[in-house]
């Protein structure tokens, strides 16, 4: 059913896209923050950061990754291991920066669509969320040399 309701929200908002028989780029990670559930969208090979989302996301200490359970339960009629980032009430709110970077991302589904247009359509913040496995943990984009002291 993602599919289905993805493709058409957006062909609902004349966001050109395309099916394709690949394995997903990028993946929806469903957190939630007291009451409130919050999304995210990262490289699907990457591992969120909690402190970085927390960061970016202007949450508390309370902020956690959504069980299975949760997310079937707040998000019925989709499949909580394969969650789009669109379709559904819920609207990501912060992109990894790393997304950006691609000339293409692959959401569930088997959906191709440009990065900026997931940018346009939920207007989320962008900001460096993962653990990348290519630098070994770190982020991708730090250089990985210490700040000097004051």
């Amino acid at each position: 059913m993602g599919s289905a309701v993805l493709e058409e929200v957006l062909q609902l908002a004349g966001i050109p896209y395309e099916l394709v028989g690949r394995q997903p780029t990028a993946r929806t990670v469903v957190l939630v923050d007291g009451d409130l559930v919050r999304l995210v969208v990262i490289p699907a090979g990457d591992r969120l950061d909690i402190a970085r989302a927390r960061r970016a996301l202007r949450a508390g200490p309370r902020l956690r990754a959504a069980t299975p359970a949760e997310v079937a339960q707040d998000f019925p009629g989709f499949d909580p291991q394969a969650l789009p980032p669109l379709g559904h009430e819920a609207v990501p709110e912060v992109v990894c920066l790393s997304l950006l970077y691609l000339d293409e991302i692959v959401l569930e589904g088997g959906v191709l669509i440009d990065p900026r247009d997931l940018l346009r359509l939920c207007e989320p913040r962008v900001a460096d969320l993962c653990f990348s496995r290519r630098t070994g943990g770190r982020s991708p984009w730090s250089s990985g040399r210490t700040r000097p002291s004051a």
